[in-house]
């Protein structure tokens, strides 16, 4: 749960930051149409721009891998150039694996999945219970009278 809560703070700086930088795109490109000069900042703030959402989907990645972790189901194979690209930001990590939209769709599919598949597990023991209990309250009614 706390894990949870981080992650979604995060992400919310991390939108709050991409939205900043998204505001300052336009109005740079703005002034750049108008001045008919661009002196570099318009690709500045628009790598700046693409890093911003780089990090978000790595964020995203982490989170994923820790449920697929928790649910002890795989995550998809990084080398699958469909379903991960691999991205620099320039740190001591190297290049991170990131999941692309279609890496998305697949890991959020197989997380509904075994979720489901845990889910019906549980009902089906619920269901059996209770039928077990209503079954020995009818036989010790019977039996009482």
């Amino acid at each position: 749960m706390i894990e949870l809560l981080r992650y979604k703070i995060e992400l919310r700086k991390l939108r709050k930051a991409q939205k900043e930088l998204s505001e300052k795109f336009k109005h740079v490109h703005d002034r750049v149409s108008k001045e008919g000069y661009d002196d570099g900042e318009l690709s500045y703030v628009g790598r700046e721009e693409e890093e911003i959402t780089n990090w978000i989907n790595y964020r995203q990645t982490q989170y994923y891998q820790q449920i697929c972790a928790r649910f002890i189901m795989p995550m998809p194979d990084i080398e699958d150039s469909k379903l991960y690209f691999k991205y620099n930001f320039d740190d001591d990590h190297g290049d991170r694996d990131i999941l692309t939209t279609a890496g998305f769709h697949f890991v959020r599919n197989a997380i509904r999945e075994e979720k489901k598949r845990k889910r019906e597990v549980f009902v089906f023991w619920f269901t059996v219970i209770i039928g077990f209990m209503g079954a020995l309250i009818g036989v010790i009614s019977v039996w009482n009278k």
